[in-house]
């Protein structure tokens, strides 16, 4: 249920109760027979989707994605001979993106928290409101005076930031005390169940720990040292970056940048990265060849497949990057724009520059250099696979958190999948892929039948 949720775009109350009114769903989840009551809105619950996901993680769903990655090897479908990477930002929401909306957030969070803790509470916990309150209406004051200053001017001085940066930490720093006051009396309110006391807990904790590392930050930055990492944009995920290097004064998107490397024939991915932060194209390679190879480790049949060429969109300018690809045995030919572009149809001196460049004579043959200068780096066959996998629940993330990105991401690419191989077994392909797939030998296993047909 959690791919045909991906498949068709849907919600869990839609995706459930598609399961009790459509034939074709139901029969996807090999349902042939049921006797339903009509007066039950679900057969399933939305709930047990939710709780389904909390058994997901980043090693399963590398393992799953290995896993059908390397069956469609062993029976002749794909091939990682040649293999394109590249990568597609998700958005996960927007914000004014400088360090004092940041600051400004973390003790609100805080004070939201307390607010939801001391509302049960008729004696201290008025007083303790009211104080969160008096301090959360200094804080809104500060950030309309920081909006006023700011408004007209096209863009924000960081004099500015830091000065209500400066600000904000010293108005946070009311805010410690408080949480710690309320955290201490929180397990013996008797007004609150124990399940209701640890989430209260949980939250509280979170919170504060937000508040501490954004406080850290902001004390750095007005202090006029330098920040080593990327700066923190959202209080309430730390592993989030903005995607677009935007106007500071007004909303940004923020997000993920997920990395893929991809077979482009038909469009099979391979592996895919999750990144914490906003890094470099660049740095996403290494991860991912390593999935490669790790799915290749699965295959049983002989001859072992192996990477031949990689070629990626801008990611492989750096000279240190493309000597790492050429120790591990991989052409870096067949990119239009980089430092160093190489033509389609290479000349035989061409192809021994190639060849001397990369130190793999041993290794890789002129005919493997002619396929992958032919093959290169398609933006037409990527965007085909972004398009996709958009379709299938990754054009906007909604699951929290980085975990959440990795579950609904691995996701939509296993539903990709499941398209994809689709469309190979009734020969759906270009004629560019057509072409590509021959001279690689694959072979679908019902060309005759397609033939056949399309003869007939």
């Amino acid at each position: 249920m959690e791919l045909l949720q991906h498949e068709l775009a849907c919600s869990d109350e839609q995706i459930c109760s598609r399961l009790r009114t459509d034939l074709a769903v139901m029969y996807a989840c090999g349902i042939t027979a049921v006797q339903v009551d009509r007066t039950q809105d679900h057969c399933v619950l939305p709930e047990v989707l939710a709780q389904f996901r909390r058994r997901l993680d980043e090693p399963l769903m590398a393992a799953r994605l290995a896993i059908q990655a390397a069956t469609a090897m062993e029976d002749g479908l794909v091939s990682p001979a040649h293999v394109v990477v590249d990568t597609f930002p998700r958005e996960q929401g927007s914000q004014r993106v400088n360090d004092a909306a940041t600051r400004y957030k973390a003790p609100k969070n805080v004070l939201q928290v307390i607010t939801s803790i001391t509302a049960p509470c008729a004696t201290q916990g008025t007083a303790w409101q009211a104080h969160a309150q008096h301090l959360q209406h200094n804080l809104q004051q500060m950030m309309r005076r920081f909006g006023r200053q700011c408004r007209g001017r096209g863009n924000v001085f960081v004099t500015l930031v830091r000065q209500t940066e400066a600000q904000l930490l010293a108005r946070g720093r009311q805010v410690l005390p408080l949480a710690r006051a309320v955290q201490q009396c929180l397990h013996r309110m008797p007004q609150l169940s124990e399940d209701q006391r640890a989430r209260l807990d949980t939250q509280l904790t979170a919170a504060l720990a937000a508040h501490q590392r954004i406080a850290h930050q902001s004390r750095r930055l007005t202090q006029g040292k330098v920040w080593p990492h990327g700066n923190i944009v959202n209080a309430y995920d730390p592993t989030i970056a903005p995607l677009c290097q935007g106007k500071s004064h007004c909303p940004a998107p923020f997000g993920r940048k997920p990395g893929m490397i991809a077979e482009p024939a038909a469009g099979l991915i391979f592996a895919r990265h999750l990144p914490v932060g906003n890094p470099s194209d660049a740095s996403d390679v290494a991860p991912l060849v390593d999935k490669v190879e790790q799915a290749i480790a699965r295959v049983r049949t002989r001859p072992t497949p192996a990477i031949h060429a990689l070629a990626g969109d801008m990611a492989l300018p750096d000279v240190s990057l493309r000597e790492a690809v050429h120790e591990r045995g991989m052409l870096t030919v067949g990119i239009p724009q980089t430092v160093d572009p190489r033509p389609s149809s290479p000349t035989p001196e061409d192809v021994l520059q190639i060849l001397d460049e990369a130190d793999l004579h041993h290794i890789r043959t002129p005919s493997q250099v002619h396929l992958a200068c032919a093959w290169g780096y398609s933006r037409p066959v990527v965007e085909s696979i972004m398009a996709s996998l958009l379709h299938r629940g990754a054009a906007r993330l909604t699951y929290k958190g980085h975990r959440g990105a990795i579950v609904q991401t691995g996701m939509a690419v296993m539903a990709h999948h499941a398209a994809t191989l689709v469309r190979i077994h009734e020969y759906r392909l270009s004629k560019r892929a057509r072409m590509f797939r021959r001279r690689l030998r694959l072979r679908c296993r019902q060309v005759n039948q397609c033939h056949a047909s399309i003869n007939s």
